[in-house]
């Protein structure tokens, strides 16, 4: 659960700071209530304070004093003051006031003292622009706010405004289609209505509106398990009473014209019914008062599960929703901040067409079903079916990575049901580099054939690359299509190591054998996979059929001839599956915004980091000279007994036992046919100690061996080209073709599994 990071603060101006029997107090009419984080500094929060009391250039604050509650005795407690004159100052108020023993205190009260300044700029000089700047924020001036406040989880997100950029000179932040993350107008309305709760309700509170009266009322009942009927509710009165008729509690809320305020007027009684005995929702608890309440830890977290949202509704309402309202109210919070999934189908095809602006050559590929209900056809609409995308960036790039494609499928969440299918591979840093994606209706073989073909077609086309998946059936029978063209240029499908050993334990459920399993899938050459084999053999017989089953070169290193180049699982998409997780909770526009946004960053990013290493005279990138300088030590101990220089082809003995779990042999090599006994030539497409070792014994450059992906000037090429800076959506071209909406047959029916 986030933790909160901003807390309110009132501050007092124009008054006094005096002592009375409860220690210190702040005498003044005028003060002013805003949100800040509780890491600011001593400037940002004086900088907080001029913008909102609007001070102007002429006074600046010479004095800002907390009034602290401390306890004397056991339960005594006064209010002193500390002045806050540093950093350090201000660090122990937040301190002070977060882990606060008295709950009934919300807001820190400041007062500040002001002094006159004169400036001594000259009459013609520019005005010197602020080293920090915040959000501008609302006027709060006429609300003064109750100070009996319960803040039970108060989860805001702000965001500082930032100067439009280029993305390789800032982090991209993704934009909310509904509001921004960082309206504090929202922010502060939506704290001060989660202030009312724990410490009951009293004549004479006062509030903004109709709207927070009537929460904090509803609030507190549902918090003490209590209930009521409206009697009256009108612009200017809101009456209550007890559910039960024997019990006395009603209670008289109106609006005040003198003091434009709501204010609770009358309570009569109190609550003798006691509280309910509730095992399911509360009746106040409805969807809008939960969508509210979990509204931040949503902005937060999109994947939050179902549990988190009960677990909180607990500890703030004191009430249990099932799980199937949680995940509806989640739903709804959703659509608060990214709009309505049917608004969403709706802008897509506006947003596909921007793409393909800011980003000209990025390819999309959507598929459309006819509006149909039954015999009636529904003229000038039409019902998403799949949907394919690759940016233009992300296919040149691949042509300076590993000839290796990763593909796998992960479920979306929200109101419709569909898979996010990903393909991704490796720069020579071995950092994870996605090349495409889509939203299909599941993992079929007909989603996996509209995936893959457009995959090949679009982004991979070139000869000898391998793709690496599961074992699912439709993705070997869409591979193996020839209409995809996957067969022409050739191409490798293996399998996913991790899979296959997943796969054994549903089959044989024997967790030693699984790892010799993963062994054998990992033995760097034929003689090791043979000794693992050999182990399975002498110990079950089925283990043994069951393995020989699938052909070696589907999975496992030894016998793959070096296509994998070293992946033996697809832990990088689903690696990538983790980061885009939070996504998948996203309506399908926002979704697809996302990956762009993501995508430029990590453009910015890498490309930054690339320039650098480049700028170093570096010229292999980290993951490649780990490798090497590993090699060249244990080169040093290789002899060199005999060899064939007019073949290229030489023999080279071990000396020295480098504990890799092979005893210490004699190794042919052949540098014409880049191959190595020991299987690490081949299968990495680096130089291993043994070839090293002949190079430098025969005066040969070991670095022709090293393949190009390595090179930080090839991954300086990937990254070298910058995402476009989108416009406002003003800026955006028309769409005129037919209205887009969600498949009815794919909404989503709840499971209890989410």
């Amino acid at each position: 659960m986030a933790t909160t990071t901003n807390v309110s603060v009132i501050v007092y101006y124009n008054g006094e700071c005096g002592r009375d029997q409860y220690g210190v107090f702040f005498g003044s009419d005028e003060k002013k209530l805003f949100i800040i984080s509780t890491r600011s500094t001593l400037a940002q929060l004086k900088e907080r304070i001029v913008k909102k009391l609007n001070l102007g250039d002429n006074k600046v604050i010479s004095g800002i004093i907390y009034r602290v509650p401390v306890i004397f005795g056991s339960t005594n407690k006064q209010f002193e003051s500390l002045k806050i004159e540093d950093d350090e100052d201000v660090e122990s108020m937040f301190h002070l006031h977060v882990h606060s023993k008295f709950p009934a205190i919300v807001s820190i009260e400041l007062c500040v003292t002001f002094e006159d300044v004169h400036s001594s700029q000259p009459p013609n000089a520019l005005p010197q622009q602020h080293a920090s700047h915040f959000q501008s924020q609302p006027s709060w001036s006429t609300y003064a706010p109750y100070t009996r406040f319960n803040p039970q989880s108060p989860h805001i997100h702000s965001q500082s405004s930032s100067t439009c950029a280029p993305y390789d000179q800032q982090h991209v932040e993704e934009p909310h289609t509904q509001q921004e993350v960082g309206d504090e107008s929202e922010s502060e309305l939506d704290y001060v209505k989660q202030l009312f709760g724990n410490d009951g309700i009293e004549a004479g509170m006062q509030f903004h509106d109709k709207a927070d009266c009537v929460a904090a009322i509803r609030h507190y009942h549902i918090k003490q398990s209590l209930d009521y009927v409206v009697k009256q509710s009108d612009p200017d009165r809101y009456v209550i009473k007890c559910v039960h008729r024997q019990c006395p509690f009603s209670l008289r809320a109106s609006y005040r014209k003198t003091s434009k305020h709501w204010v609770i007027g009358r309570i009569s009684g109190s609550h003798e019914c006691g509280p309910l005995a509730l095992s399911h929702d509360h009746r106040k608890l409805d969807s809008n008062v939960i969508c509210h309440s979990i509204e931040s830890l949503v902005r937060n977290d999109l994947s939050i599960k179902v549990n988190d949202i009960i677990a909180h509704i607990k500890e703030k309402f004191n009430g249990t929703i099932t799980s199937r309202k949680a995940w509806i109210v989640k739903n709804k919070a959703i659509e608060k901040i990214y709009g309505t999934w049917q608004q969403s189908y709706h802008d897509l095809p506006q947003w596909l067409m921007v793409m393909r602006s800011y980003l000209p050559g990025t390819i999309v590929q959507m598929e459309t079903l006819p509006a149909t209900y039954g015999s009636y056809h529904w003229h000038g609409n039409m019902f998403f079916h799949r949907l394919f995308w690759a940016f233009n960036l992300c296919i040149k790039g691949f042509t300076y990575c590993k000839p290796i494609v990763q593909v796998d499928g992960t479920w979306l969440y929200g109101k419709y049901k569909g898979t996010l299918l990903i393909a991704v591979t490796h720069d020579g840093n071995n950092n994870i580099f996605p090349l495409a994606f889509a939203v299909v209706e599941g993992e079929t073989k007909d989603a996996w054939s509209f995936f893959l073909k457009n995959l090949r077609r679009h982004v991979t086309p070139q000869p000898n690359i391998c793709l690496i998946s599961n074992r699912n059936p439709s993705i070997e029978s869409a591979y193996n299509n020839p209409e995809n063209g996957w067969n022409d240029p050739p191409s490798t499908h293996v399998y996913c190591l991790r899979r296959i050993a997943q796969n054994f334990m549903q089959e044989i459920k024997d967790k030693q054998l699984r790892e010799t399993i993963v062994n054998m899938g990992y033995a760097i050459n034929k003689p090791l996979f043979q000794q693992y084999r050999d182990k399975i053999r002498l110990t079950n017989l089925e283990a043994l059929r069951w393995v020989d089953n699938i052909p070696k070169e589907k999975w496992t290193r030894a016998y793959d001839g070096g296509c994998r180049w070293g992946h033996m699982t697809t832990s990088l998409v689903e690696t990538m599956n983790s980061v885009l997780k939070d996504i998948r909770n996203k309506p399908i526009t926002a979704m697809v915004q996302s990956t762009y946004y993501r995508c430029a960053t990590l453009f910015a990013e890498r490309g930054k980091q690339a320039a650098t290493i480049l700028d170093s005279s570096q010229d292999y990138t980290e993951q490649c000279m780990n490798h090497i300088v590993d090699a060249v030590q244990k080169a040093t101990t290789h002899q060199i007994v005999r060899f064939d220089q007019q073949n290229h082809t030489y023999s080279v003995r071990e000396t020295v036992n480098h504990n890799e779990g092979q005893p210490m042999r004699i190794f042919k090599v052949n540098l014409d046919e880049k191959w190595c006994d020991c299987g690490k030539f081949q299968s990495l497409h680096l130089p291993c100690s043994h070839v090293i070792a002949i190079c430098s014994g025969v005066r040969r450059f070991y670095q022709v061996y090293i393949s190009d992906v390595y090179t930080v000037a090839d991954v300086f090429r990937i990254y070298d080209e910058s995402f476009q800076v989108v416009q406002n959506k003003g800026y955006w071209p028309e769409y005129q073709g037919n209205k887009l909406w969600g498949n009815p047959e794919m909404n989503y029916e709840w499971s209890s599994k989410k």
